[in-house]
């Protein structure tokens, strides 16, 4: 499934979420090109404690990683496993190693959210049942 509203709507609340952890990422300073294939290009900037995420590809990205959209998709639904997908090859990296941790951590704090009680729990689980709809790649 190539959905760009639900992939454009997960990286707006990857943002707000990450925007929260200024003071853990106030050292960070990387410009990662997420290239999702069939779904375009995506910048996700870490400067000075700030999280930016825009359409398009960062201007001197520092990181690179690309995947399909669909494995996008089924990684937000719960349908894939980041690592798994890094060790088949599913997921492509250049340039600073951390790059793929990032993306991974986007996963990993999503589905972290929906294991939580309250409103941020329910909006989380919401969302991963929202992806999990979609169809596999």
């Amino acid at each position: 499934m190539r959905d760009p509203h639900k992939i454009r709507i997960f990286l707006w609340l990857a943002q707000r979420v990450s925007s929260g952890l200024g003071h853990e990422l106030k050292h960070l300073g990387t410009r990662l090109h997420l290239q999702l294939d069939g779904a375009g290009d995506y910048g996700i900037c870490f400067e000075r404690g700030r999280v930016r995420v825009r359409p398009g590809a960062p201007a001197a990205a520092t990181a690179v990683v690309g995947l399909p959209a669909g494995l996008f998709v089924d990684l937000c639904g719960g349908r894939a496993h980041f690592v798994t997908a890094q060790l088949t090859g599913q997921i492509r990296a250049q340039g600073e190693g951390h790059g793929p941790l990032i993306v991974g951590a986007l996963f990993s704090h999503l589905h972290a959210a929906a294991r939580e009680r309250g409103l941020r729990g329910w909006a989380a689980r919401s969302l991963v049942r929202w992806f999990h709809q979609g169809a596999s790649r």
